[in-house]
């Protein structure tokens, strides 16, 4: 048995994360001792960590990554007719969820030695956020062409479907696959028109959305929390991972746990047999 099968017998749920950061976030805010958390090394290492587990038949092992750009699948966590296996928040990522201004303030001088009061650190997070404006637009540009250029991207053939057994036989899948494709066909009108003027349109859009996002409140869930919640760590004077442990113990005896979170650990429980539905 390797090591990893012998992990995944070892809790009724496992989870993949990230990173350490949100590893222990995770670990002190539920403190379950039936969830096991792994970190995977990023974001896409979570989905192939989870993709190899689940084709071992390991069922009661899931993931949990930062949305990023992608789609969030947060809408279905808690529907027992879908069956998502790597979850997916509507935050853009985990330190989203800990841009909790209030209970950043109520932390004792162990985290807060100045203090700071909540509207002080929501002001200096807004602050850093509008500084970002273009940083964030030029993400999302980036993201827009990542999207085009590997969504649906051609998946290898299995061995033996198609049988490939010649030439002839390789020259048709992959033209099937390389140049009649719905991937194929973005190919050739969406990135092959990249250009000066459709960077300066979808920047111009991003920046308008972004900029609506500031007026709205939305920013907190919108914007890259990684950079928002250092700042705010280092305006409060405390270690990222400090302050991230001592917000989640406030959260937990406060019973102010972020539903998101509250939902992520019953969608845990009741799609491994733990909770009823």
């Amino acid at each position: 048995m390797s090591e990893l099968e012998s992990l995944y017998k070892n809790k009724p749920i496992i989870l993949w994360v990230e990173d350490q950061l949100t590893r222990a976030w995770l670990h002190h805010l539920w403190q379950d001792a039936d969830i096991g958390l792994l970190v995977a090394g990023g974001n896409d290492a979570v989905f192939g960590a989870v993709k190899d587990a689940r084709e071992a038949n390991h069922t009661n092992v899931f993931g949990f990554r930062d949305r990023d750009f992608i789609a969030s699948n947060q809408a279905h966590w808690l529907t027992p007719s879908k069956n998502p296996t790597v979850f997916v928040p509507e935050a853009h990522e985990v330190e989203n969820l800990l841009l909790d201004f209030n209970g950043l303030a109520a932390l004792n001088a162990n985290y807060n030695p100045h203090p700071r009061t909540a509207e002080q650190i929501y002001v200096r997070a807004h602050q850093h956020a509008t500084s970002g404006l273009w940083w964030m637009a030029v993400r999302a540009t980036i993201s827009d062409v990542r999207m085009e250029v590997t969504g649906d991207f051609p998946s290898h053939p299995r061995l033996g479907n198609p049988v490939l057994s010649s030439l002839a036989d390789a020259q048709q899948d992959l033209e099937r696959r390389l140049l009649h494709s719905d991937w194929s066909a973005r190919m050739r009108t969406e990135v092959m028109a990249l250009d000066a003027r459709w960077i300066t349109a979808r920047l111009t859009q991003h920046e308008a959305r972004l900029r609506d996002q500031l007026s709205d409140e939305s920013w907190r869930w919108g914007w890259s929390g990684k950079e928002l919640f250092s700042h705010v760590a280092g305006f409060l004077g405390c270690a990222v991972p400090d302050l991230a442990k001592g917000l989640a113990e406030h959260q937990r005896a406060m019973g102010t746990i972020d539903p998101v979170m509250t939902g992520l650990r019953a969608a845990l429980r009741k799609r491994t047999g733990l909770q009823a539905w």
